[in-house]
């Protein structure tokens, strides 16, 4: 891996004093940058990651270093990378997504451009990128902010988030390849991606090389990957295509049982984003008539909702209307920019 900083480059036999060097810096995520390259070079077998604490309380946990490096082989060998690409770190490193895109470089002989963790990390980056891994968010501010920087990119992935509707119009119109990427803290990072633009845009994920899929009976997904130590039971509801491929439906915590129906809130959040582009969700309170019924939290003061109302009818059905809309100032988010639906919906009870 060749570190390449704003005017500087350091070759691979400098990394690891350069990182050590590092560890002086008053910047956080240069710090945890280097803590990576140390951990890695280290003499244990393994490292240690927290997971996002989205739908639960955060955890850290050991990830296996064969495993990490396997994982990060699946990668460069989906997306076609070899050696010499020129990457472009986006996310935090003291995550599973950042700590693998460092883990990717050393293994893979990459090229690694390192800027600043912000909303725009294409801000500072003057020269080809090939790969680079962001979140939704990222994208999004990257395309109102600087949208031509797009043409010196050849791939993205994107992950941490669902991607709303107007976002995913938007990609449409990019010509780099965009992908969207399924995984967690412990299948350390993707183990399924599907392509969102170009010709043959897909709904459904597609598993890496190793992996592949059954389903509970509950309908959640069940993942066995010859990089992973042990078969994960995720929580997570999908339309089983085949042991390679599945449809994302929603998460089994987040359904929402009303009079017999389960709706999923993500697929509900989907057809609002056409018409709703700030911060919301969808989720439930207890009904005595039909168990339980829909809610429409948004982000932000409160404000006249016929408008929307009226928009709403058009794009759900009647099961899908909210049955009340709640305005909360501000969201509870993870530190990985993830909604926590359970705490944020508490503190509209609380008021």
């Amino acid at each position: 891996m060749n570190l390449f900083f704003p005017n500087r480059v350091y070759h691979q036999k400098e990394l690891l004093s350069v990182a050590h060097q590092l560890l002086d810096q008053p910047q956080e995520w240069l710090k945890e940058f280097a803590q990576v390259i140390i951990d890695w070079h280290d003499d244990l077998d393994f490292m240690t990651a927290q997971t996002s604490g989205s739908t639960g309380t955060p955890k850290t946990i050991k990830l296996s270093k064969e495993a990490m490096k396997q994982s990060a082989l699946k990668t460069g060998k989906y997306f076609d990378l070899p050696k010499g690409t020129h990457v472009l770190a986006a996310l935090p490193y003291s995550f599973i997504a950042g700590k693998m895109m460092v883990v990717r470089s050393l293994v893979l002989n990459w090229n690694f451009n390192i800027v600043p963790i912000q909303s725009n990390p294409l801000a500072y980056v003057e020269d080809d990128v090939h790969f680079v891994a962001m979140t939704p968010h990222q994208l999004s501010t990257v395309i109102r902010e600087s949208r031509w920087k797009l043409e010196q990119v050849k791939k993205i992935l994107l992950g941490g988030a669902p991607v709303g509707q107007e976002l995913m119009e938007k990609i449409q119109t990019i010509q780099a390849e965009v992908y969207l990427g399924y995984g967690m803290t412990e299948t350390i990072t993707h183990i399924a991606v599907k392509r969102l633009n170009g010709v043959k845009p897909v709904q459904h994920f597609s598993a890496l090389d190793g992996v592949h899929f059954s389903q509970s009976s509950e309908g959640t997904l069940h993942i066995k990957a010859d990089h992973l130590e042990k078969e994960i039971q995720t929580r997570d509801i999908v339309d089983l295509i085949s042991d390679k491929q599945f449809q994302w439906l929603g998460r089994a915590d987040n359904v929402i049982n009303s009079g017999g129906i389960k709706i999923h809130p993500e697929q509900v959040e989907q057809k609002i984003s056409k018409v709703l582009n700030q911060p919301f969700f969808i989720t439930s309170r207890n009904n005595e008539l039909y168990g339980q019924e829909v809610i429409l939290v948004i982000e932000g003061e409160s404000t006249d909702i016929t408008p929307l109302t009226e928009q709403l009818l058009t794009i759900l059905s009647k099961l899908e209307l909210p049955k009340d809309i709640i305005f909360v100032s501000q969201f509870v988010y993870t530190d990985t920019g993830k909604v926590k639906r359970k705490e944020t919906f508490e503190k509209t009870l609380k008021h």
